[in-house]
């Protein structure tokens, strides 16, 4: 909590944890992408992202690719500019991140960074555990289809870097 001094009074500020992932996106967010934002599904952007090498395991934006892609990927006409695809996907991915805050994450387990863990009946309630605390920076939730039966509804709750391993019967979501 950071207590700021205003005038005669005082204001108490609750600073909301982000993923190193949102750290890195603030560069590409943009109010201007709202739009095509609004037509994706962040979940399918991130992993079209994470597959083309744009996010690497460790949520960090590998410029080099991007650039590279940049000049492979068709161009596509955008409020009377041209981007590659992959750029678009990225400022869609980084205004959603920005608007949502938090973003559900299919097929994915974030490895490391657990500060709690729990039982939960479904994603949703993990979902919000994470939501709710100022600590948390993402979660991974173990769907009850998983193989390994003590880990069904199991939530586990980050607040330090994670790896994104892409992974069935897992649901996450990062800040």
């Amino acid at each position: 909590m950071v207590a700021l001094a205003l005038g005669i009074g005082a204001y108490t500020h609750f600073k909301t944890a982000e993923s190193p992932l949102a750290t890195d996106l603030k560069p590409f967010f943009n109010m201007s992408f709202k739009e095509a934002a609004q037509k994706a599904d962040a979940g399918n952007l991130f992993a079209n992202l994470r597959a083309k090498g744009v996010i690497d395991e460790h949520g960090k934006i590998n410029i080099s690719v991007l650039d590279s892609l940049a000049k492979t990927d068709n161009a596509i006409p955008y409020q009377g500019l041209y981007y590659s695809q992959t750029e678009l996907e990225l400022y869609s991915f980084a205004y959603l991140m920005h608007e949502n805050k938090l973003v559900r994450l299919k097929e994915h387990d974030l490895l490391g960074g657990d500060y709690h863990s729990m039982k939960v009946k479904d994603a949703d309630e993990c979902f919000a555990a994470c939501e709710s605390s100022s600590q948390c920076t993402g979660f991974t939730y173990a769907e009850p289809t998983h193989p390994i039966e003590e880990k069904h509804n199991s939530c586990w709750l980050k607040d330090k870097p994670v790896k994104y391993n892409v992974s069935d019967h897992y649901i996450s979501g990062t800040k």
